[in-house]
């Protein structure tokens, strides 16, 4: 590739080249004829006229080569002018382009210790220094120069924490979900202190002798609580079926509707059934017994509490007279609490 310079430099060159030519093509005899001649006689020969016109022809050439010096002069000044311009915006845009790059990576740098700081609140984000990256298919990918250090001293503390020992075999009771409860209608008040009266009752339905039985009992039933007799949910804390497992109604801490005088004081449990003649199953006797004491342990039920029957609190046949003779036999069973005479079981004591 050519520079102006060369360009110039050739067009000096050219009628030099012409003339040699024209030389070369010059005949034999032609040439005789000139070296024969002599050069006082060809001056000789010229006529003032000649001398003029030559003299004006060589005045021409030496302007007209003067204007070529300086247009190639000025092409030389613009050309280094082109090409230092181009020299120093190429390095502007050298140095713009990493200060610009660097910015954003200190941008995304700071955004990502942002989100650590957010999110774990902790300082390891403050030790992360971020540096180049790439797009990729699912976002940006940072290379991580420093190193992270952790708190190892504070993991190896907890792992030689001892672990918190839960029962093997906790309670095992059958939470509303197992038998397909629905939502309390409305916010059911907490008890304000453990339970001081656990009371017995029976729900005089149908008795239920597998999981199956009773999780339709207790569903119908709740349905006939909260439909018929407007209550905000099913009216017991728990019910003992005849399978022998504990089915949770309202659960603990919460008030029940069965007694209006003690549900903000009281546990009820309800043996699913009517047990007017006949008593509920061992196993379910025993679960019934075994919620209790759980309920002591949790802090939902007072250490002291009084075991009553469901008709010593309201004139009722509940929990039937065969189970009120059982519940009778239990601890803490109080006999004097008869609901000032009105409960029908407990008058004929």
């Amino acid at each position: 590739m050519c520079t102006i310079r060369e360009l110039s430099d050739a067009n000096f060159t050219e009628p030099v080249k012409e003339e040699n030519k024209s030389t070369k093509c010059m005949g034999r005899d032609q040439q005789l004829e000139v070296t024969d001649q002599n050069p006082n006689d060809h001056d000789s020969d010229l006529s003032d006229a000649d001398t003029t016109e030559i003299d004006e022809e060589e005045s021409r050439t030496s302007e007209s080569d003067r204007q070529l010096v300086l247009k190639n002069q000025e092409l030389n000044y613009l050309d280094g002018d082109i090409d230092e311009g181009l020299c120093n915006a190429f390095e502007t845009k050298m140095n713009t382009l990493p200060r610009y790059r660097s910015n954003l990576m200190d941008t995304a740098a700071g955004i990502i210790r942002d989100t650590l700081n957010d999110t774990s609140r902790s300082r390891i984000a403050d030790l992360i220094s971020v540096e180049g990256g790439g797009p990729v298919h699912i976002g940006h990918i940072f290379n991580i120069t420093e190193q992270v250090v952790l708190n190892i001293e504070n993991n190896d503390q907890n792992c030689e924490r001892p672990m918190k020992v839960y029962p093997k075999d906790p309670f095992p009771l059958l939470k509303r979900i197992s038998w397909l409860a629905q939502p309390s209608v409305a916010e059911i008040e907490y008890l304000k202190e453990p339970a001081k009266y656990v009371i017995i009752c029976h729900t005089a339905t149908e008795e239920g002798f597998s999981q199956a039985e009773n999780v339709l009992i207790l569903r119908l039933m709740q349905t006939f609580h909260i439909e018929s007799r407007g209550w905000r949910d099913i009216a017991y804390n728990f019910c003992i079926g005849s399978d022998g497992n504990a089915y949770e109604g309202r659960g603990w801490y919460k008030e029940g509707r069965h007694s209006v005088s003690y549900n903000k004081f009281s546990i009820a449990i309800a043996f699913v059934g009517c047990f007017l003649k006949h008593l509920p199953p061992k196993k379910s006797l025993i679960r019934c017994q075994k919620l209790i004491n759980h309920g002591i342990e949790i802090g939902a039920i007072s250490p002291d509490f009084q075991l009553v029957a469901h008709c010593q609190c309201r004139p009722t046949l509940s929990p039937g007279p065969r189970l009120f003779e059982e519940v009778k036999t239990w601890k803490n069973f109080n006999p004097i609490i008869k609901n000032s005479h009105l409960c029908v079981l407990a008058s004929k004591d």
